[in-house]
Formats: structure tokens, sequence, C-alpha cells
């Protein structure tokens, strides 16, 4: 089912269904809002244009440091070749590749960015849970209501979109190593990012500063809802008015749908495949788009009493992680979205991140920031 509700609360039910590979018909669902409003523009920070480029390192000290990471792995004589073999490169070869390797550093500011992200992330075929998706885990909440659930959610995503008006507006210290400042530009990459699977090597997609992303999907019960998160006047929607959207999300979603998230839990060829046939629908393309495009997602879930763990920490992260399979809320998940907030019932808080657009400092003060916050 397609779910459609507005800021109001008020509702239409749209059928949606899709063909899938063992042609059963799924469906994956979203919340609309009547109107979605501007928000403010991206600005870049303010040391970003200062920052030198990536330099590329001499081409005698990338050999030299080569030699010296297999020197323990190789015999006397297999040393000797290496060594023979690095230096006829160094000679010949080696100075072409080098040269190129210059003019690309020359025409962008980092050489490296776009071929490690292809190779250590995108072209991995792996699922990306517990392979390449780390988690964080907040402390434990003991919620005794479903208002005081529901009421946190609420608070929770506030804090997140704060941290992004604070992002945009050049608000969050600038990270160091030592004096010298660092480039920030993943910070601007964890909100409205999603990976996207495709044969042999994933895509990404990124979010346009000149089109201002306007809402966040929420996931309960493995429905997806869309809502829309600001005021007319580019302001963030209230706790009060976050807390009234995610009552109508539950209330609209009492019943299970369809695990059409848990596909995104596969190994990415075989996703590739499912996710082709899932967006030749073109409700399921739109409704797929929502979730690609939204900010972040906040999950919604449910217990998972057939999980076992030695501890209550390590049962909460193994919900954080991959949500207990197929019985728990795997389903209630959306992979490849760069951030997933995790909100359960039986007080289980936290961030699962899909890592390709960021390292973990960006994620790690986004989860500072909301524990400060809350």
């Amino acid at each position: 089912m397609l779910r459609i509700v507005n800021a109001a609360g008020q509702s239409m039910f749209h059928h949606i269904l899709s063909e899938m590979v063992n042609n059963q018909k799924n469906g994956v669902s979203l919340l609309r809002v009547s109107a979605c409003y501007p928000q403010l523009v991206l600005r870049p920070m303010s040391t970003q244009h200062d920052l030198p480029r990536h330099p590329v390192p001499p081409l005698k000290d990338t050999l030299a440091k080569f030699v010296r990471s297999v020197k323990p792995l190789l015999s006397s004589s297999e040393l000797s070749t290496t060594e023979h073999l690095v230096k006829d490169f160094g000679e010949g070869d080696g100075q072409k590749l080098q040269k190129i390797l210059e003019n690309r550093a020359r025409s962008m500011d980092s050489w490296l960015a776009d071929w490690w992200l292809t190779a250590a992330y995108l072209a991995y075929r792996l699922p990306v849970v517990v392979h390449s998706n780390p988690a964080l885990v907040f402390p434990r909440r003991h919620f005794q209501t479903e208002e005081e659930f529901l009421k946190y959610a609420a608070d929770l995503t506030f804090a997140a979109l704060n941290y992004k008006s604070d992002i945009d507006n050049d608000k969050i210290p600038i990270d160091k190593m030592g004096k010298e400042p660092m480039d920030m530009t993943q910070y601007k990459r964890i909100y409205g990012t999603c990976r996207i699977p495709a044969p042999k090597c994933d895509k990404m997609h990124f979010s346009d500063p000149s089109r201002p992303v306007q809402h966040i999907v929420v996931a309960h019960n493995n429905l997806f809802f869309k809502i829309c998160v600001y005021e007319s006047s580019g302001e963030i929607i209230s706790p009060g008015k976050l807390l009234m959207q995610l009552k109508a999300v539950v209330n609209a979603s009492q019943k299970p749908g369809e695990a059409v998230g848990i596909l995104t839990s596969e190994h990415r060829d075989t996703w590739a495949r499912v996710y082709s046939d899932l967006v030749k629908d073109e409700v399921n393309r739109r409704s797929v788009e929502a979730i690609q495009t939204s900010l972040f997602l906040l999950c919604l879930d449910g217990p998972a009493s057939h999980l076992s763990a030695p501890n209550v920490a390590t049962l909460a992260a193994l919900k954080i992680v991959h949500g207990g399979g197929s019985k728990g809320s795997s389903g209630n998940r959306w992979f490849d979205k760069t951030i997933e907030i995790v909100v359960g019932r039986e007080g289980e808080v936290g961030i699962t991140v899909e890592h390709s657009p960021a390292e973990a400092v960006p994620v790690a003060m986004l989860m500072n920031y909301c524990l400060d916050f809350l």
C-alpha cells in the first residue's frame, strides 16, 4: 500500500504493486505531506577554499614505501627481484604514470577521492550490512509508554535536524589535525545521500545544494512514510509537530507491510537485479526516490524477542547493526541510506551508517551533538 498522510494527519490510500524477482507482489510505502517548503541554501565552510589540494607523493617515496611494505613477506631472493623490478618501473612506466597523476591533481581538489570511493566501497560486492556499514549505539533508554517512546524519537529527530542547520550555516567547529584545518566536505554529505545498487559497481545519490532537501522518511512495521520537516519560513518544525507526525505514522501502519527494505541487505549484484525490476513500476520508483533523497531515515522498531545476547549492550548493538534479520526489524531499514536513526520500543537507540560518503568522524559528531542536545 502507498500511504499518503499530510501534515494534519489526513490520510488517503493508493494501491501499489511491483512484480518482484520471485513473482511475489511487494510494495514500498511512503507518507507525503500536502506541501514542502524551501530551507536554507548550503554555503561553503569558512576555511574550505583555503585548503591545499591533495598532494601526489613523489614517485621515489611511493616506490620506497612499497618495497618496505612487502619486505616482511618476501625471502631474500624474492626481495632482490622485487627491488630490481621496482627500479626498472621507476625509470620507465612509473614516470609516465606519475605525470598522469600530477596532471589529474592539478584539475581537482583530490586526485584520490573518486577512485577511493569506487575501489573501497562502490565496487565492493558483499552486502553492506555487517561487512561495511558501521553503527553507533546510544545509552539504553527505558520507555514506559508509547507516548514516551515517540516523544524521544521526535526529540532525537529534531536534534539531528538542528545539527544539519549548524552544518549549513557554518556553525560547527572545524576539524583540525594539530593546528591544521581539515576538509569538511564530508559533513555536507551525510544528509540527503544514498547508495544506489548497480551491476559490478554501485552509484551514489548526493543532494543538490540548489534544491535543498525538505523531508525525512520514517520506517515503521516495514512501511515507509515521507514527512516534510520544515515550515514555510524555512524553520524546522517543532518537536510537538514531529510527535504528531510520528503518531500519524504509527496509526497508519498497525499491520506489518512486506519487508521490501530487507532487500537492501542482499549481495550487491543480487540487489541490483531486484532493484532494476522494482523501479520499473512508476509509483515504486517515486517511492524509492523519496527514500533515497530524504535527509535521513528514522526507524521505529518493535521488539525482537527472537534475538539473544550475553548482555543488554550486545543485544542493542545487534538490533542497531542489522535489525535482527527477517524475524526482526531488518525489513524496517533501507541499508543503502547514509544515516538511519533507530529507536526501538525496548529502549535500543543508535545510528547505522552506509559508509561510502563519509568516514566516522562526521557521524560521531552528529551522535555527540544529539546526545548533548537531549
